[in-house]
């Protein structure tokens, strides 16, 4: 069972026409007179209607946030907290940079940790001491963004170049690699969904789901987690990010590590973590609106394209999702087309260790057509 299995329930009764419908029938009892609308008690009493059912709102509400298919924010970090999980914090983006000197030095140059560089008003430090050796001119050291969070992520080779730590015989600085790994607090849904997997943690046998749950530990970066055993004694741990991207092999050696502890992983089982397979896939499409919508063409334009995007995304978030051009249809049609036609993709059929990768798109807008 998944927790959107889970029925809905409501905890009292939280709508006003009901409330109110309820105490004035109580009191037509009692009193045996009948309340016409504009009755001066009437009209209290529905004004004490509409306070009692504010007060069922909240009483609703909280009686939700003590389960965790409801609560949410510091409520949900609460009732997690039962099965041992805690919210995973922001984290922040990393890269390599290089420093160069002016010329090389006859002794070893250090640069200390937490040397700073900078792009814009993005800083950066150095996560461990460097050390230029004597007749070398550069090295290459990680730095870390001092600001946790996707804010610092996207940032190509040679962006970051301004050093604010200056040291003697400095000539320039620049990062040789784009800066990623940064993730913004873990949101609730994951959350939610990794508290609902925590039972699976207590297993000391290696099952597929308390690896993939541990996998999840490491980074609010880390969407969706596949586990197979290609053979007896091996497990592979397949990860991929929120948004269906490729992990960088920092963050797959991090979930090796927490994968390979001593409370995680059986002594006989060989753990490793690789990248998943591949299923290539184009994109082309061409759409209509109707005629009468022809004022709105620009707005639903727009809306199909976020659309497409959204699409995208999802196509490629969760490892095994096949490849499937109705849910494209449905969802351009949704933001406003009147007629689609999707040349490619196909339905297709994925693995459980195998995501979706777009290769090429092509979206035509076709016009506008009587209906």
């Amino acid at each position: 069972m998944s927790l959107r299995e889970l029925k809905a329930i409501s905890f009292c009764e939280t709508e006003t026409s009901t409330v109110e419908k309820d105490i004035i029938n109580a009191y037509e009892a009692i009193a045996n007179k009948k309340l016409y609308p504009g009755d001066p008690v009437r009209l209290f009493l529905e004004a004490i209607a509409s306070i009692i059912t504010q007060q069922r709102v909240i009483i609703d509400f909280s009686g939700k946030q003590n389960l965790l298919a409801y609560a949410q924010d510091d409520y949900l970090d609460q009732v997690v907290a039962l099965v041992g999980v805690k919210r995973l914090e922001a984290s922040p983006s990393r890269c390599t940079v290089k420093f160069t000197l002016s010329n090389a030095q006859a002794s070893v140059m250090t640069i200390p940790k937490g040397t700073r560089v900078k792009a814009g008003e993005l800083y950066f430090a150095t996560i461990e001491h460097a050390i230029i050796l004597p007749g070398q001119l550069s090295i290459d050291v990680v730095v870390e963004c001092m600001l946790p969070g996707v804010i610092g992520n996207g940032l190509v080779a040679g962006q970051i170049n301004q050093l604010v730590d200056v040291f003697p015989y400095f000539s320039h600085v620049t990062n040789t690699t784009t800066t990623t790994g940064g993730t913004d607090e873990e949101r609730d849904d994951a959350l939610r969904q990794r508290a609902y997997e925590a039972p699976s943690s207590y297993s000391c046998a290696g099952s597929d789901s308390a690896y993939a749950f541990w996998a999840k530990t490491v980074s609010p970066e880390i969407g969706d987690v596949a586990v197979i055993t290609p053979k007896a004694g091996e497990v592979n741990i397949i990860p991929i990010g929120v948004n269906g991207e490729l992990l960088s092999e920092e963050l797959r050696n991090k979930i090796l590590a927490r994968c390979s502890e001593k409370n995680v992983k059986p002594l006989t089982d060989k753990v490793s973590v690789i990248q998943p397979t591949k299923q290539n896939y184009a994109l082309e499409m061409t759409y209509w609106i109707d005629r009468k919508d022809v004022a709105m063409a620009n707005v639903i334009q727009n809306q199909v394209n976020q659309a497409i995007d959204e699409y995208k995304v999802w196509q490629q978030s969760k490892l095994g999702r096949d490849i499937n051009p109705s849910e494209l249809i449905y969802r351009v049609m949704q933001a406003g087309a009147k007629r689609v036609q999707v040349t490619s993709p196909s339905f297709t059929t994925l693995e459980g260790t195998s995501i979706a990768h777009l290769t090429s798109e092509s979206i035509v807008f076709g016009g506008v057509e009587d209906a």
